[in-house]
């Protein structure tokens, strides 16, 4: 069985945006998340780690939405053969990519139309950034067959390159890694974000996220 991962990265938003919707998650629906605040609100990011159980139980492209960050990026890779990526500036949706829109079943339109814009990230990655997802995307699987470009067997491998061009330290990490006490480095300093004995979600933030997220807002 490959690997399952899924993590959120939020960058240019209001914290206590940010932080009222990852609370009421917590609260409201039982998620449960890590965080980790990037090196600066110039050039970091603020890195979501939902569990596996978050993730099979709200939907996250709705979540992000509650953010209204100027970039919000959920990358997911399933069983190391599917990628997805979802990409939100503010509350909508402007791009997104499936590797391979009919693993699950019959594709729906949404599934096959999600081949990825990788223009949509020129301001944040510049054009040799576009350039080499361009290339690393260019290739699904579709039918049983690659289409289009190279599809690698193992999903993570793109996951990976996803990670250097965006500049998003340890992209394979998870909540159940860091749940077990992993610490990657760039990864070193996390939060937890749960719902306490008393139903609330007091863990919602450590100072490091704090100050990030001030910064950011």
């Amino acid at each position: 069985m490959g690997m399952d991962v899924f993590s959120m990265h939020v960058r240019g938003g209001n914290g206590q945006q940010i932080a009222k919707a990852l609370r009421g998650a917590a609260e409201e629906e039982g998620a449960a998340f890590y965080t980790h605040a990037g090196a600066g609100p110039q050039g970091g990011w603020l890195s979501i780690y939902p569990s596996a159980d978050t993730v099979e139980a709200i939907d996250l492209v709705e979540l992000a939405r509650k953010f209204k960050a100027q970039h919000a990026l959920l990358l997911w890779v399933h069983d190391s053969s599917v990628l997805m990526y979802f990409y939100l500036r503010g509350a909508n949706l402007v791009d997104s990519f499936n590797s391979a829109p009919d693993y699950f079943g019959e594709a729906d339109e949404f599934a096959m139309a999600a081949a990825g814009k990788p223009e949509k990230f020129a301001d944040l990655v510049g054009e040799a950034g576009v350039a080499r997802l361009r290339t690393l995307l260019a290739g699904r699987m579709i039918n049983g067959e690659a289409v289009g470009g190279e599809v690698p067997d193992e999903e993570t491998d793109r996951l990976k390159v996803i990670g250097e061009v965006f500049g998003l330290p340890a992209i394979l990490t998870t909540f159940e890694s860091l749940e077990a006490g992993e610490r990657p480095a760039g990864l070193e300093v996390v939060d937890r974000i749960e719902m306490d004995a008393e139903g609330g979600g007091e863990r919602a933030f450590g100072a490091t996220d704090r100050d990030f997220l001030s910064q950011s807002a």
